[in-house]
C-alpha cells in the first residue's frame, strides 16, 4: 500500500550485555544459554519489535531457547539491561551509547557482514563464529499512486539530503550509517 522513496538510514543492530555480567564472548553468552534451556532473559523494545526478531533470530540460529523480557521501548529496555534485569539484548548504538560510555553495559559484537567503520574496534557475530546479521533500517514511504512527478521530486531530495556531509557526520556520530 506504500511507495518506496528513500533508505534514510540503515545500521546493525549490537548485542550487549549488563557490564556486570558474568559473559565476556558471545561463545560464553551462547554455551550457557544452550546448557541452561530459557533461563537467560533478552530485553527487548516489545512484542515484535525488531529488537526482540533479532533476539528470536539469533536464538533460533544458535539453538538457544532464551526468555523474553518485552520493555515499553527503546529507553526502559535499555535501562533494564544496565541494570541487570535483562541478561542481553540487540539495540541500535545510538540508545547503549550513553551506558557503553558510561560502563554500564558492554558490547559483544556486532550482527553484521563486516566491522562496521563507525565502531571498527567490535567484532561482528560472523567474526566469532555466528552467522547472525541483523541491521535495521528506516525509510521514507508515501501512499501508493502518488503522482509520478511528486514522487520523482521526493526523491531528489531525499538522495539530495541523504549526500550532505553534514548530515553525513551528524547520523555517523550517533552510530547510524546514511543510505
Amino acid at each position: 500500500d506504500y511507495t518506496w522513496i528513500a533508505r534514510i538510514y540503515w545500521t546493525p543492530q549490537v548485542l550487549a550485555v549488563p557490564s556486570a555480567s558474568p559473559f565476556r564472548t558471545v561463545q560464553e553468552l551462547v554455551e550457557f544459554a544452550r546448557a541452561h534451556p530459557g533461563k537467560l532473559k533478552h530485553g527487548n523494545t516489545g512484542t515484535g519489535s525488531t529488537t526482540h526478531l533479532a533476539s528470536e533470530a539469533m536464538a533460533k540460529e544458535l539453538k538457544m531457547k532464551i526468555t523474553q523480557i518485552p520493555y515499553r521501548g527503546e529507553g526502559p529496555m535499555v535501562v533494564g539491561l544496565a541494570s541487570g534485569e535483562a541478561d542481553f539484548g540487540f539495540g541500535l548504538m545510538a540508545p547503549f551509547r550513553p551506558f557503553l560510555e558510561s560502563k554500564r553495559i558492554r558490547i559483544l559484537g556486532v550482527a553484521d557482514e563486516a566491522r562496521n567503520e563507525l565502531y571498527s574496534d567490535i567484532p561482528t557475530l560472523k567474526e566469532q563464529g555466528y552467522n547472525v546479521v541483523i541491521p535495521a533500517f528506516e525509510a521514507l514511504h508515501a501512499p501508493r499512486g502518488l503522482p509520478a512527478p511528486v514522487l520523482a521530486k521526493l526523491s531528489e531530495v531525499a538522495q539530495k539530503a541523504l549526500t550532505d556531509p553534514e548530515l553525513k557526520k551528524r547520523f555517523g556520530d550517533v552510530g547510524m550509517n546514511l543510505s
